[in-house]
């Protein structure tokens, strides 16, 4: 391996390093280059959108749609925090912390499920309903508390204590397992403050559509904790990455591979493999690309990092995440005008994107 290069050819040239010199120009806007990721990913409203349009799953009001079936019961009457006049963000003060689910089977090997079936949940509901969710760092750091007891038999007192560390209000905790060709998954919510309980709800559907699965279990939590949703939250809770079981295995392993690994790009670049529709995969390998970049100050990172996200763009043109990280490589980069432009689209696309107007009015500081 060539010592500039930051990643190893590996798999038959997958990957290539472009090893180059340092561009002297490129001009560095941040000292931290994992501040900027992260502010890549939380752009849009000051939080990126769920998933990219293309690939949108119609929701369905019948609990039986799309093959999942759907049932619950509660231990307490399930109250609606959202009062008609309001919207969700005004009328919503609770906060909610997701434990990853836990597996019933112990045979089974799909380990990656228990913080992908999580993570969906976690970023449905807060994008989709503005619902407050404590960071998912702190709640793992936390979760040891549960002393190797399953996460979905979780009682009231244990989660009163993960409720105090993580200072959520509302504890969700689920758990799965396989049954022949179904993923059946069960989700209950906890109120320690309230000694309060409910559900479980339980869903069951087809293991090769487990994104489906996802977006029906987001809407039934949603129902469980009384937050009310119209049909674009509906429909931006179903919206579905990619439909084709590969790719979505691989891109939820990528996601969950540390920032900028080797590991993380080749399950990426495999998830474009199996479908290369798939337009999140091709934003989050973007995004790799330009924190390697950042990292190394490497100009050949970054032209691969634009590419990637104009790939993306011209599956989701609608899509503000994808515009403003076309905008920050720009920006490093020292391409002003075309950072301008970007930030403009993004802005146009989502008039609350708070960095990309940051950018424009830095840009206008600069006399652009």
């Amino acid at each position: 391996m060539n010592a500039k290069s930051p990643i190893a050819n590996s798999d038959g040239g997958r990957i290539t390093p472009q090893n180059g010199g340092v561009n002297k120009r490129v001009r560095a806007c941040a000292r931290d280059p994992r501040s900027i990721i992260f502010l890549i990913l939380f752009a849009s409203s000051g939080r990126l959108t769920a998933f990219p349009d293309s690939q949108d799953v119609a929701p369905d009001p019948s609990p039986s749609a799309s093959g999942l079936s759907v049932s619950s019961q509660g231990k307490s009457s399930c109250s609606p925090s959202v009062l008609p006049g309001t919207t969700p963000k005004e009328a919503i003060a609770s906060t909610v912390a997701v434990i990853a689910f836990s597996k019933t089977d112990k045979k089974e090997s799909r380990d990656w499920l228990s913080r992908e079936l999580a993570d969906s949940l976690i970023e449905k509901l807060h994008t989709s309903c503005a619902v407050n969710i404590r960071p998912t760092d702190r709640v793992r750091t936390r979760e040891n508390n549960l002393k190797g007891k399953p996460s979905g038999v979780m009682h009231l007192d244990e989660a009163a204590d993960i409720a105090r560390l993580t200072g959520a209000d509302i504890i969700l905790v689920g758990n799965y397992q396989f049954m022949g060709n179904d993923l059946c998954a069960e989700v209950r919510s906890l109120r320690p403050d309230r000694s309060e309980e409910k559900g479980p709800i339980r869903l069951r559907g087809p293991a090769d559509r487990i994104g489906e699965l996802e977006g029906r279990l987001a809407l039934s939590v949603a129902k469980l904790i009384g937050l009310s949703m119209n049909d674009a939250q509906r429909e931006k809770i179903m919206a579905c990455q990619t439909l084709n079981p590969v790719a979505f295995e691989e891109l939820c392993k990528g996601k969950q591979a540390p920032e900028g690994s080797h590991r993380r790009i080749q399950h990426l670049q495999r998830a474009i493999q199996a479908d290369p529709s798939c337009a999140e995969a091709h934003y989050l390998l973007g995004t790799t690309y330009y924190g390697i970049g950042v990292t190394y100050q490497y100009v050949e990172w970054y032209e691969k990092a634009i590419e990637e996200y104009r790939k993306a763009a011209a599956l989701t043109p609608n899509s503000a995440k994808i515009y403003c990280g076309l905008g920050l490589v720009y920006m490093l980069m020292g391409r002003y005008e075309l950072t301008k432009s970007s930030m403009e689209r993004a802005l146009a696309l989502d008039p609350d994107m708070k960095l990309a107007r940051a950018y424009l009015n830095r840009l206008k500081s600069m006399g652009f």
